[in-house]
């Protein structure tokens, strides 16, 4: 081992009303390991980091009991020096296979095989699933859950439509609903465009245009090119928000002074990004 055993990082959330929270936290360095460990051979490429998209919590031992849990647990976990309980206070994704796997309020017992005294047991998961022991409604119940891979470049292609940006929804959006309308996500709106004029606002996803459902990046950009009159003209387009109600606004199409265009990520290109010009009628 090292000298270093931990690093000292500022942590900021919120909590359940919303409010902003901060708290200094000390890291492992078991969590930074591996990455370090790839950094010294030869190849240099730190292992892909996974992710089980929960949330973990620390439980009291006497709640855990009130859940359901075995005597024969409690004492596993009571002769453990420092040893605590995990329950899943919340999932990262909506989407995912580990979403869809856990469920909130799910104590973790094992991970693997081995019992799971403290969060480093889940803090780096590397394989891409993962065996796990819950308790769940009073009971024990095994799930093979897979992990899910982080990008490190979570956005690599942007949609630009009469002054709005839109591009798949990157995991801190994810985190916010419980089910996600499209895959059409607009993060940005310019103000003084057709798109900011008509209502469109960052944090919405767009679900349909002129009744056409959009359900991808790929769909939303086929229906741009249905539209490359660069005559004005209006459209409707189907939105919903982070409540995932419906709302459906009219936007005036100027192809003439608001082009598409996209931004897609390339190694190739000296900054990293290609531009894409759609042409216009």
């Amino acid at each position: 081992r090292g000298r270093v055993q931990a690093l000292w990082v500022s942590v900021s959330s919120q909590d359940a009303a919303h409010k902003d929270t901060t708290a200094m936290l000390g890291l492992d360095i078991s969590v930074l390991r591996p990455a370090l460990d790839a950094l010294r051979t030869a190849a240099r490429v730190p292992p892909p980091l996974r992710s089980l998209d929960a949330d973990l919590w620390p439980l009291r031992p006497a709640a855990a009991r009130a859940l359901g849990l075995s005597d024969a647990r409690l004492a596993q976990t009571e002769a453990a020096p420092n040893a605590q309980l995990l329950s899943v206070s919340a999932l990262l994704a909506c989407e995912t296979p580990a979403a869809r796997a856990l469920r909130v309020g799910d104590v973790v017992l094992e991970c693997g095989g081995a019992p799971v005294r403290d969060v480093s047991a889940l803090a780096v998961v590397a394989a891409p699933a993962v065996d796990l022991v819950v308790l769940r409604d009073g009971r024990e119940q095994a799930l093979h859950v897979e992990t899910t891979e982080l990008d490190a470049m979570e956005t690599r292609r942007v949609v630009h439509w009469c002054g709005a940006l839109v591009q798949r929804p990157y995991r801190a959006v994810l985190e916010q609903v419980q089910r996600l309308p499209s895959a059409v996500y607009i993060s940005c709106t310019l103000f003084g465009s057709p798109a900011n004029a008509a209502g469109l606002r960052p944090g919405m996803w767009v679900t349909e245009i002129d009744g056409r459902a959009v359900a991808t990046l790929d769909d939303f950009a086929e229906a741009l090119d249905a539209m490359r009159s660069g005559a004005p003209r209006y459209v409707r387009v189907a939105v919903a928000g982070k409540n995932l109600v419906a709302r459906v606004l009219s936007l005036r199409v100027d192809n003439h002074y608001w082009p598409p265009w996209e931004l897609v990520h390339d190694e190739a290109e000296a900054s990293g990004w290609r531009m894409v010009e759609k042409a216009v009628d």
